[in-house]
């Protein structure tokens, strides 16, 4: 049986999963400027079109059109895990006269970042002709990091097109959340130089446009970015594992569930090779848990319904609260706070060993198979009472420290034995311990070996313990006859 095995006897608490969150932001401003450095608001302050590629035949000379996009993201907080930017082409007629005007079959569409040397400040300003700065500005579109590409052809005209932008992209955007971008395309196949106003057979040139005010143009779809976040980690409680007590408290080195939503992307458990020698994984499939500052050690992950089981590590700080929370990815869940005792133990008896209302503690003989209980109590269950003399073996979590020393995360090589006394109770009688401490093979995982004492025969044998002193807070029951 395994570590995840043993810690989920207990079974699965159900939560609801979370949903991703999304927003489309309007382009604030957009545009286009020339080879020759004016750009859209010349001489039209309100018009805001978007066009690529070369035109001969609407400026005084041949230029080259690039496009540029200013979007606001100071409304955004959360990660970025997808984003499309939808770019309207209208028909010649009736939206505007203007569209998809190459004579080639088809024309490519390139977006890409914009030099940081472009700033919002600078690209919304009106630039005639001939001026530096706009030309400046008109060799820093279209050509920094691609972002997105596709192709246009005519049949694209009176439909929107769609760009998903790349890993690079979402980078850019996630690094500028809270301020205001610029995107910008090209037309890479079009000429820095061209063909005249009379002979427009090699154009390669594509139009798309809006118009605010609806006085040069009819009113067509503005540019839009549609932004999908990553689901915010959601932690709902915290406990020691379900199956050995489910404690609202906690201590160092044991195991806890953590219940929510969002909080891994698929089900699984450790593996071996999640492994390093014998150090059990702090981070699995991108899943991380944090308390007081340091990384538990991830047993199993949950995406639906939401839990992760992971072991403390074993130096925290005890005696008050810390802060716990759980990265999914690169995203954090707000810190949820768990009470730290130095000890929180509990003996593994989960609710498929509760009968009659009676919670019965797990219990093997040496055989590594046969659980004390009454005989048949659980259907498929091979069981019997112990009988006095008898050893038997229960299992815990949350004991405290042991000798030598080892630190959680580990998988136990060596016997050793736990730090505090310990006593378990079969009614008013001690067991005699023979082994008490980390279970070899297994990480974080106490065992217990016991020889019952002389006790009458009876289904409902009261089990307890005392760890230094202090009695544990189950109720727990054993069978044993003669």
């Amino acid at each position: 049986m395994t570590i995840s095995q043993i810690l989920r006897l207990g079974g699965c608490l159900l939560v609801t999963a979370g949903t991703v969150s999304a927003t489309t932001l309007t382009a604030t401003i957009s545009g286009w400027f020339a080879s020759d450095g004016r750009d859209v608001r010349n001489g039209v302050p309100t018009l805001q079109n978007y066009a690529v590629g070369w035109d001969p035949v609407d400026f005084e000379q041949g230029v080259v059109l690039r496009d540029f996009f200013v979007f606001n993201l100071s409304g955004v907080s959360d990660t970025i895990v997808s984003a499309t930017l939808n770019l309207y082409l209208p028909n010649k007629p009736p939206d505007s006269g203007l569209g998809y005007l190459s004579f080639e079959a088809s024309e490519p569409y390139q977006l890409t970042s914009t030099n940081s040397s472009t700033s919002v400040a600078d690209i919304v300003q009106i630039y005639a002709p001939g001026n530096t700065k706009g030309l400046s500005i008109f060799n820093t579109l279209g050509t920094g990091t691609v972002f997105a590409s596709t192709t246009v052809t005519a049949a694209d005209e009176g439909t929107t097109l769609h760009l998903a932008l790349n890993a690079a992209a979402l980078a850019f955007l996630n690094s500028n959340e809270g301020n205001s971008i610029v995107l910008s395309g090209q037309d890479p196949a079009a000429p820095s130089s061209g063909p005249t106003s009379s002979d427009c057979s090699t154009c390669r040139f594509f139009f798309t446009n809006t118009d605010p005010t609806g006085a040069y143009f009819k009113q067509t779809p503005k540019v839009t970015l549609d932004l999908t976040f990553a689901p915010v980690p959601t932690i709902t409680s915290v406990i020691s594992a379900g199956g050995f007590g489910g404690f609202s408290a906690v201590a160092p080195g044991s195991w806890v569930e953590i219940y929510g939503s969002n909080l891994a992307p698929d089900t699984r458990e450790w593996a071996g090779s999640d492994f390093t020698g014998n150090n059990a994984p702090t981070v699995l499939d991108g899943v991380e848990v944090t308390i007081g500052g340091q990384k538990a050690f991830i047993d199993y992950i949950s995406s639906s319904p939401g839990q992760i089981n992971a072991q403390l590590p074993s130096n925290i700080a005890t005696g008050g609260t810390l802060a716990l929370t759980v990265n999914n990815g690169t995203v954090p869940s707000p810190p949820f706070n768990v009470t730290v005792n130095g000890t929180e133990p509990g003996l593994l008896a989960p609710s498929a060993f509760l009968v009659g209302g009676k919670q019965y503690v797990v219990a093997l003989l040496p055989d590594g198979a046969t659980y004390i209980l009454p005989a048949g109590t659980i259907t498929g269950v091979p069981s019997r009472p112990a009988q006095p003399g008898e050893t038997i073996t229960m299992y815990g979590i949350g004991f405290g420290p042991v000798t030598p020393s080892i630190p959680a995360g580990q998988i136990e090589t060596q016997t050793n034995q736990l730090a505090a006394s310990l006593q378990i109770l079969f009614g008013q009688t001690p067991g005699t311990i023979t082994y008490q401490g980390l279970t070899p093979g297994f990480v974080g995982l106490y065992q217990f070996d016991v020889v019952v004492p002389a006790v009458p025969d009876n289904d409902l044998v009261p089990l307890t313990f005392n760890l230094g002193g202090t009695a544990g807070t189950q109720t727990l029951y054993t069978a044993v006859h003669q």
